[in-house]
């Protein structure tokens, strides 16, 4: 077992079932070069599922667009130039049952709309946005498949349904009825704009 220095960010990890046996932390930096060359030494397979960058931005959602944009661009340029063979998989708004015991940067928005720290023009842009949600356990599976799936090549994205704020907020006090949430949206976006593709949870044999 490797040692890590934050045990708020790894006991989670750390209580699965086998981690004991197979499982080895690395505390390694995105911005550093060849900072995860010892990690991935000798791996079949890697999923690299992170992108950097910096919130203390303007607009950090342009910036964090941008920063994925181009980290798979490099990585398909690095991937031909060293003749790996890669495969991307983009989903969209991951939500879903949290791993770690922190909120994450997808649900931030949502509880700050809830719990009312949200600034009013960050509301009204939130009710607008009819985000493309995918489940995170879709997300998962969708990695492996292209990872154990032979067949598999080139960019795949994933797609739940697609469903609008001001709804979600709609459904929350059906999912928690103590919950008491702020209806300032003046327009609903009810309406999905494509009908949602699913992503089947099970193994597909290659």
């Amino acid at each position: 077992m490797c040692a890590t220095d934050d045990p708020k960010k790894t006991q989670h990890l750390l209580a699965l079932d086998g981690a004991k046996e197979r499982l080895c932390l690395f505390k390694e930096d995105l911005l550093e070069e060849g900072s995860f060359d010892s990690a991935i030494d000798g791996c079949e397979g890697v999923f690299h599922t992170a992108s950097p960058v910096l919130i203390n931005v303007t607009d950090p959602q342009h910036w964090y667009k941008l920063s994925k944009i181009l980290a798979e661009e490099a990585a398909w340029k690095f991937a031909k130039v060293n003749g790996i063979d890669m495969v991307t998989v983009n989903p969209g708004w991951v939500i879903g049952p949290l791993f770690q015991p922190t909120f994450n940067a997808t649900v931030e928005p949502i509880l700050k709309y809830v719990n009312r720290t949200t600034h009013a023009r960050d509301e009204r842009a939130l009710d607008a946005v009819v985000p493309v949600w995918v489940d995170v356990r879709d997300t998962a599976n969708a990695h492996v498949l292209a990872f154990e799936n032979p067949s598999a090549n080139g960019r795949y994205c994933l797609v739940g349904s697609t469903i609008s704020c001001s709804k979600v907020m709609k459904i929350l006090p059906e999912i928690f009825p103590n919950l008491i949430l702020p209806d300032n949206s003046e327009d609903d976006h009810d309406e999905p704009l494509c009908q949602p593709t699913r992503c089947p949870r099970r193994r597909q044999k290659a």
